[in-house]
């Protein structure tokens, strides 16, 4: 499994979106901002696992930080 997988899993879970939604907003983040990253690094099963339940863990601070990003987009939206 791969960093991109586990990460879009949990943002899908977290985010209440399907998948393919948030696998299209990391495409597009990708695109737009590049670098280097290691969202396509393959993780062994063990370490895969364990970062898949780490993440679930944290799942109610990632829908936190969700909401305040979504909240800040609206807000500068309105003095665009």
């Amino acid at each position: 499994m791969t960093r991109r997988e586990i990460f879009t899993t949990v943002l899908a879970e977290a985010s209440g979106k399907p998948n393919e939604f948030v696998e299209q907003i990391v495409d597009d983040f990708l695109h737009t901002f590049g670098g280097p990253h290691k969202l396509d690094e393959i993780l062994p099963d063990d370490k895969a696992a364990s970062l898949l339940h780490d993440l679930r863990q944290e799942k109610a601070g990632i829908r936190d930080w969700l909401a305040k990003g979504a909240m800040s987009v609206k807000s500068n939206m309105g003095h665009a």
